[in-house]
């Protein structure tokens, strides 16, 4: 994939890196968005480790038996064209019957999210979670317009924070794991701005609550990351972000490995939910307090559901 030429400075011609090109992964770092946590650590670190390892209500012995994992195998060796081998691969990682709570989209290209530098390409997720927009209050909405709504198609989704990356078996592994580091920013920043809204003094908590998943379909190797901010080392910088990966299985080795792979991304997917519902829920309440006359749908707490 090309980069894309864009106009820089007094009219010279520049090209948007994207993670397909060397320099992504520099120019990333040079703005505070890590793809490591050498200098930090998620203080939930813990908390999702083991959220992510707890058994899953929507996992049965006969959906996740050897004939299942012999149909995704020969899925993931079919899939050398990345859009198709995504939507074959999807449906058995999320699961059909979990589809329902969530609201998801695919392929939808982030042109309307705040970019972090404008010589960064606009993220564009295989696969991705978020709120419905109309969860979220008008006020909020209103004022972290390009920090929560990813999209010039505003009725997309809003607040994403859990999203998948896929490649085919000839696709780079070093590129999908800047896809993910993109991605995973992108929707740190949304809660970061949720949960600070209409807060006097920005709170940064350490927690991490924005989950990147990302699978190599010719090596089957599945991998989990989550990414958390620090605040801004200068009193005029900008928040940093940083990358932690907790979760790596060889996907196609045996059932073992396909079976935790699954729960793994089941359990963060719902963990991400609660941690959005819970600060969209909190937003929320604040802009009706401020602007009592306006009215946002009610967001069922998710967190309260998973106990």
């Amino acid at each position: 994939m090309q980069a894309l030429s864009s106009e820089g400075p007094e009219g010279v011609s520049m090209a948007k890196s994207t993670p397909y090109n060397g320099d992504f992964e520099q120019k990333l770092a040079d703005i505070g968005v890590y793809h490591h946590n050498r200098t930090s650590k998620p203080q939930n670190l813990q908390e999702i480790q083991d959220y992510s390892a707890q058994p899953n209500a929507t996992m049965s012995s006969s959906q996740f038996g050897a004939a299942a994992f012999e149909n995704f195998t020969a899925q993931c060796e079919r899939a050398a064209h990345e859009p198709s081998g995504i939507a074959s691969i999807i449906p058995i990682i999320a699961g059909k019957e979990t589809f329902e709570p969530y609201h998801s989209m695919s392929d939808v290209v982030f042109n309307h999210s705040k970019k972090f530098a404008n010589c960064i390409a606009f993220a564009r997720p295989d696969y991705c979670d978020g709120a419905r927009p109309d969860d979220i209050n008008l006020h909020v909405r209103h004022e972290l317009d390009h920090i929560i709504i990813p999209s010039k198609n505003k009725h997309y989704l809003a607040a994403p924070n859990f999203f998948f990356e896929g490649k085919s078996i000839s696709g780079r592994n070093d590129v999908v794991k800047r896809q993910a580091c993109h991605d995973g920013a992108i929707g740190a920043r949304a809660m970061h701005n949720l949960q600070n809204y209409k807060i006097d003094d920005s709170v940064y908590d350490g927690k991490a609550r924005s989950f990147a998943a990302t699978l190599q379909k010719g090596s089957g190797l599945f991998q989990l990351y989550v990414t958390h901010l620090t605040p801004p080392k200068a009193t005029d910088g900008h928040p940093e972000y940083h990358m932690t990966l907790i979760f790596a299985h060889v996907m196609i080795g045996n059932l073992t490995g396909f079976h935790e792979a699954i729960v793994a991304f089941r359990n963060a997917r719902e963990l991400a939910r609660s941690y959005r519902d819970e600060l969209i829920q909190a937003a929320n309440e604040r802009a009706l307090h401020l602007f009592p006359t306006t009215r946002s749908r009610t967001i069922r707490r998710s967190i309260e559901s998973l106990k």
